[in-house]
């Protein structure tokens, strides 16, 4: 289990993080989410890690719990800075 600070230090390290609000999902791409299209992105996600000899201790990830396929106003999420998301 991680420390109380932990996101607190975790963003302190990595400073081309920041906190941003996304875009809401549309409905069509929501339901455009299946099995297929899962096992697809999983496949691209393991040949960018195997392109860029990527290492495990250098990929993070938070749990997000709630999710919602119904269009809704969103909380933030983490991002690299200048960049636009979606």
């Amino acid at each position: 289990m991680t420390g109380k600070k932990w996101y607190q230090t975790f963003m302190r390290r990595h400073t081309e993080i920041s906190l941003r609000q996304p875009e809401p999902t549309s409905l069509a791409r929501a339901q455009a989410i299946n099995k297929e299209a899962v096992y697809r992105y999983f496949d691209l996600l393991e040949k960018i890690i195997d392109e860029n000899g990527l290492v495990g201790s250098h990929i993070y990830n938070m749990a997000e719990t709630g999710v919602s396929t119904v269009q809704k106003k969103c909380q933030k999420v983490l991002g690299q800075k200048g960049t636009h998301l979606k």
